[in-house]
């Protein structure tokens, strides 16, 4: 079963992005049911709506083609200066929560 076929919550994929970007961040405030387990397979979407405030950066799902995808965007519009000011969709260079 690949990454994209296993039952996932978006508090899970935000947990393991947090650790990729170094582990300093920490969930501030959730709006939706973001402990709901959904198939992030092609076809209809099935993740709940949502967003995520950390204390550095504002998580919410994208989809693409029917396949949805964690992503986010600093909580501070000055650090965009950090690479993150890129456009977002179709072959944006990685998904985030998700192992390259």
């Amino acid at each position: 079963m690949s990454n994209w076929e296993q039952e996932v919550t978006w508090r899970q994929l935000v947990e393991k992005d947090i650790k990729k970007r170094g582990g300093t961040d920490f969930i501030v405030d959730v709006y939706g049911d973001v402990d709901k387990s959904f198939e992030r397979g092609l076809g209809d979407l099935a993740g709940p709506p949502f967003i995520i405030w950390t204390a550095e950066r504002v998580y919410f799902a994208t989809q693409y083609d029917g396949s949805e995808s964690l992503n986010s965007v600093p909580r501070y519009p000055e650090t965009l200066s950090d690479g993150d000011g890129e456009h977002l969709g179709g072959d944006f260079p990685k998904i985030h929560g998700e192992e390259e």
